[in-house]
């Protein structure tokens, strides 16, 4: 890169994208000054207060008791804001504060393994291995590095080369600090070989087969990362285009699967992001924007789907990442018609339904499916809600990895919209990264079309109890959810629902609860046979380290020998409906069942009416059709429309 190929970006970036620009240099002025605020977007442990060194940096300072903060503090990423602050101002202090930083690094925080030092872990090594290379690409063409510090860097990160280069274990293959890892030490190799560095140039095909293995053994058919933590599928996934575009620049022969499963991990981005763009909060996640992601996906691949999510224009790291010459490139790529239908990830055992395309249409998406990693949380048949650009019912996010009573509730099931049974988690969240009892999910079916979409999952968390339990969730489009929660087994037993709105304005009602947050309303109803409703404030941690409250119903029963509960919601312009549970018959004997074998409901919302009908049990004899509300059909779970035609969801 010459100056005038900086200075054509520089003028590019304050045309295009000239917020992000003052906000990179915002930030590179508070490195300047030695204040240390973790605010990137895809920080993984994001800080809501500043630290501030008078004098050198202290790397095993510890913040609030949190680990993570002097984890984050040697990663490193923040030296993108002081190298792109110079490139886009020209001003020396950026530069000598990206000096200053290394170099005090470097002298002042040796190679150390031991377990109380936190800057040596091999994914933060991996990471900031990566920063370094990518920051020496755009300066050192420039010749402003002096020759001093590069030698200085040399040494360095020929150490976090052999590190990480011996860093190969059974948990690095599968988790995602192997990923990282390898990455950085791909990183440092090449531009270790292309420095001349001996006893480097032949193990960079080494760590390219890992990363091979790691992706074929980490990724999912379904294109899911298997920590079932959509932000260390990213993580893992910005190695992958990174691998890809420095494999671009520097002519490196990738094996085929790594671009094959970014490629596939970057669908799954797009096909399960919220119509914000947002990732869901699923597992140790924050609520992320992914365009950034998805911009740098339809670059490497020239996918039209990929950019139907992407920007328009690319952001101001990948447009530094493109050159003009790749910028002008991707402004030239079609765009494809985004997603106007769900999906089913059925290796993951996640589920997104959507009616409509663009940031206004509902999107509800249902979990059923294993635990993962340490990052997992105990949210089996878990239901997420948005509707008009606004959050409905969510998850309630990570807040900390500090191991403590705020860690393992928002990792429980009652921080989750699902339920439990007799008080018992079905899924013991024991510790920050353990788990005592881990239920086992049994995925169930999916189908979507123009009108109706249907999901349903089973867990055998009470399986011990004699009890099988299982939710059926049926999407009126475009804005009606009936919920069936049923049991399988025998003797007395309670349930408890919980149902955690997103920030808003909420109130109890008779049945259920009402919700409405910027015009836009909801409504729960809830049939639960001599329920106890109530409504209370529930932590809520939309960013690591960021608290809140939401408000949380939470649905209190009992039930006999099986049964199940029905609860309907409503959004947006459905929130008005009405409902109505109605008797189940078999058609030739007229005799009626009991809520143990069927339960249907009638459901009105202006012009629409729709029957819902769910068999629990098979029903053995004649053969017979199920009726309610004067419609009459046969299957496990079917929808009649106003005028009684059926539509069979599962049989």
């Amino acid at each position: 890169m010459t100056w005038q190929e900086v200075q054509q970006l520089a003028d590019y970036s304050f045309r295009s994208c000239s917020g992000e620009a003052d906000e990179v240099i915002r930030r590179a002025d508070r490195l300047c000054r030695n204040e240390f605020l973790f605010d990137r977007r895809w920080d993984m442990e994001p800080t809501q207060g500043s630290v501030v060194f008078d004098g050198p940096i202290r790397w095993d300072h510890m913040e609030t008791g949190d680990t993570e903060w002097p984890v984050m503090l040697a990663r490193q990423s923040y030296l993108y804001d002081v190298a792109l602050a110079y490139l886009l101002t020209e001003q020396p202090r950026y530069l000598n504060c990206f000096l200053r930083i290394v170099t005090e690094f470097i002298e002042n925080c040796p190679f150390c393994t031991d377990p109380d030092c936190h800057s040596w872990r091999t994914l933060d090594a991996g990471i900031r291995a990566t920063v370094w290379v990518r920051c020496l690409a755009w300066l050192r063409p420039l010749n402003v590095l002096p020759e001093t510090f590069l030698a200085s860097v040399r040494g360095s990160l020929a150490q976090h080369f052999t590190y990480l280069y011996g860093c190969m274990d059974h948990y690095h293959l599968l988790s995602n600090w192997g990923v990282l890892a390898n990455t950085g030490a791909v990183f440092a190799g090449v531009w270790l070989a292309e420095n001349d560095e001996p006893g480097v140039q032949e193990k960079i095909p080494v760590l390219l087969d890992r990363l091979a293995c790691q992706a074929e053994m980490q990724i999912l058919r379904d294109g899911m990362q298997w920590e079932q933590s959509p932000m260390y599928h990213h993580e893992v996934l910005w190695c992958f285009l990174e691998l890809i575009l420095l494999a671009r620049e520097k002519h490196l022969a990738l094996p085929p699967s790594i671009p094959r499963k970014a490629h596939a991990m970057c669908r799954a981005t797009l096909y399960e992001a919220k119509p914000n763009f947002h990732q869901p909060m699923r597992g140790d996640s924050d609520d992320t924007d992914v365009r950034d992601v998805l911009t740098l996906g339809a670059f490497l691949f020239d996918d039209p789907l990929l950019r139907s999510g992407a920007y328009a224009l690319p952001d101001l790291e990948n447009l530094w990442r493109f050159g003009m010459q790749g910028a002008l490139h991707y402004a030239s790529l079609p765009a494809g018609a985004p997603p106007k239908r769900g999906h089913a990830f059925r290796h993951s055992g996640n589920y997104c339904f959507r009616a409509g395309s663009g940031p206004q249409a509902a999107w509800v998406h249902f979990h059923c499916g294993p635990l993962g990693s340490g990052h997992g949380h105990a949210d089996l048949l878990h239901l997420d809600v948005t509707a008009c650009g606004v959050d409905i019912l969510t998850d309630t996010g990570r807040l900390t990895y500090v191991n403590d009573s705020r860690r393992t509730g928002l990792k429980a099931p009652a921080a989750h919209n699902t339920f439990v049974i007799d008080g018992e988690d079905f899924t013991d969240c024991c510790a920050s990264w353990r788990f005592g009892a881990i239920a086992k999910p049994i995925k169930g079916e999916f189908h979507e079309d123009a009108r109706y979409g249907y999901v349903s999952g089973m867990h055998l968390g009470y399986a011990h109890r004699g009890l099988f339990v299982r939710r059926e969730v049926v999407f009126l489009k475009p804005g009606v959810l009936v919920v069936f929660d049923s049991f399988f087994g025998s003797g007395a037993h309670t349930c408890r629902q919980t149902f955690h709105f997103g920030p808003g304005q909420t109130a109890l009602t008779a049945d259920g609860a009402a919700f409405s947050q910027n015009g836009v309303h909801a409504r729960i109803q809830s049939f639960a046979s001599g329920a106890r409703l109530t409504l209370d404030p529930q932590p809520y941690a939309p960013l690591y380290n960021l608290s809140k409250q939401t408000a949380c119903l939470t649905v209190s029963s009992g039930f006999r020998d099986g049964g199940g509960i029905l609860t309907v919601i409503g959004f947006a312009q459905e929130a008005d409906f009405t409902a109505r549970k109605l008797p189940v018959t078999r058609a030739i004997e007229g005799t009626q069942l009991p809520d143990g074998d069927a339960q249907a409901l009638e459901i009105c919302c202006g012009q629409n009416r729709w029957t819902v009908l769910f068999s629990r049990q098979e029903i053995v004899g004649k053969v017979n059709l199920l009726c309610a509300g004067g419609c009459r059909g046969y299957g496990e779970a079917i929808v009649f429309d106003r005028s009684g035609h059926p539509t069979v969801l599962s049989w």
